[in-house]
């Protein structure tokens, strides 16, 4: 639409202006849907809208692969067997501990394409099927194939605030390619991070892809890597939070907390919530931190029930590195998680280690950063909504006053006796009163 069409121009706020390639402009996207059947017929209208209109490329999941060229209306085409691709997926480096059974109970304990018992084979491009649940509860970080994702120029996911948090662990911050933006329409319960209508799909992508580029709010992610004995286990990258919490045990976590090299703290409450500005509205607010607007260059340190009345929550520079190390005279362990998954132990002596990923997820906005933002708040939160206080007197109720009494009686005292009267009700909630 017009209004969002018209800051593509210029740069305000958070906002960027992501251009597609000058010669080629887009050519391949990825579609990713929320694991509902009934969104399957959406998922149908919507890459036949990109076949038709734009004959772009169109990347999905193998299983929602599969589902589409059982369709008469996919089948049809014989384009749509070279244009329609399966997402490729590898285990990421640095996940050494994969150790499980695959999804056919055997021994593959990565799930890789060749079978290697000890999953050290994590770049071998998969494509993955029901297999994939049971690869990431075992602890494997599966990511987009590096050279598929050179060549997706956008990503169209329809689910909900879930659906982008997984598209953006599809994205490494290992690799040297930027993440393509997210164009994200709602079909998930709150919806805070997909302003779009699916309603409006083909205007939205008209205007998006016949545009010299997309207005996007680049979004600040994390990397945390869990260190063992000076080496690193593994790292992972987030959205919205890094959260290390006491788990099952009856003791406070204790963390020694440091901020660029310097000692900030020895946290002693149930955890500590590392987040994005993105975050701040999630776990972090819940636990008494601030709202953070998108754009602002900003990492939140929220403890967790800490059992001090002086410990608040911070805001520290984007730029800024977080070590929490697990002291070895601590009277328990502690848990990490990574936006709520991909939960481990940690063991007395590990270090948490937390800084801004070079690469941050660039989702298009509807109008601007700010307005987006203002908007989700009172949408999903209904920010600061409350009764507007009504004035003493204002000319239409004088009006209506008027009007009531001469109704009632040339005298007015049946009228004022009235009004009165409705007085009392609405002081009481309309009950009426002695």
């Amino acid at each position: 639409d017009e209004a969002a069409a018209a800051p593509l121009t210029a740069y305000s706020g958070g906002e960027q202006l992501h251009l597609w390639d000058e010669l080629r402009g887009p050519q391949t996207v990825l579609v990713l849907a929320k694991r509902e059947p009934e969104l399957l017929e959406d998922v149908k209208a919507l890459v036949l809208f990109l076949r038709r209109r734009f004959d772009l490329a169109v990347v999905v999941e193998p299983l929602v692969l599969d589902a589409l060229l059982a369709t008469e209306e996919i089948r049809k085409d014989p384009a749509n067997a070279e244009k329609l691709r399966p997402l490729l997926m590898h285990g990421a480096a640095g996940n050494t501990n994969t150790a499980g059974s695959d999804a056919n109970g055997g021994d593959n304990a990565s799930g890789n394409a060749n079978g290697n018992p000890n999953g050290s084979d994590t770049n071998t491009p998969l494509v993955l099927e029901a297999q994939e649940d049971e690869l990431v509860e075992g602890g494997l970080c599966l990511e987009c194939d590096e050279a598929q994702q050179g060549e997706i120029d956008l990503v169209v996911t329809l689910g909900g605030d879930g659906l982008v948090m997984h598209a953006s662990t599809l994205f490494s911050s290992e690799g040297h390619a930027a993440v393509p933006p997210l164009l994200c329409f709602n079909r998930g319960s709150m919806g805070f991070l997909t302003p779009f209508k699916f309603e409006e799909h083909e205007e939205i992508l008209e205007a998006a892809l016949s545009a010299p580029g997309v207005l996007v709010t680049p979004r600040t992610r994390l990397d945390g890597s869990i260190l063992r004995r000076g080496g690193i286990m593994e790292t992972r990258h987030v959205l919205n939070e890094v959260v290390v919490d006491r788990g099952a045990s009856p003791h406070l976590s204790q963390l020694e907390c440091f901020v660029d090299g310097a000692h900030l703290t020895t946290v002693a409450a149930d955890g500590l919530i590392i987040a994005t500005p993105t975050g701040s509205t999630a776990y972090s607010m819940s636990a008494g931190g601030s709202m953070c607007h998108p754009a602002v260059p900003a990492v939140l340190l929220t403890p967790v029930c800490p059992h001090s009345l002086s410990f608040r929550p911070l805001l520290l520079p984007v730029s800024s590195e977080v070590r929490c190390e697990i002291p070895r005279d601590s009277r328990s362990s502690a848990w990490v998680s990574f936006d709520g998954k991909c939960r481990k132990a940690l063991q007395k002596g590990d270090v948490l280690l937390v800084r801004a990923s070079p690469f941050p997820l660039p989702t298009v906005a509807r109008t601007s950063t700010t307005v987006d933002w203002f908007s989700s708040l009172q949408r999903s939160f209904s920010f600061n909504t409350r009764v507007r206080q009504k004035p003493f007197f204002s000319t239409k109720e004088t009006t209506e006053r008027s009007g009531a009494e001469s109704e009632s009686g040339s005298d007015g005292e049946v009228g004022l006796a009235e009004l009165h009267r409705k007085a009392r009700e609405e002081g009481t909630g309309g009950g009426g009163g002695p």
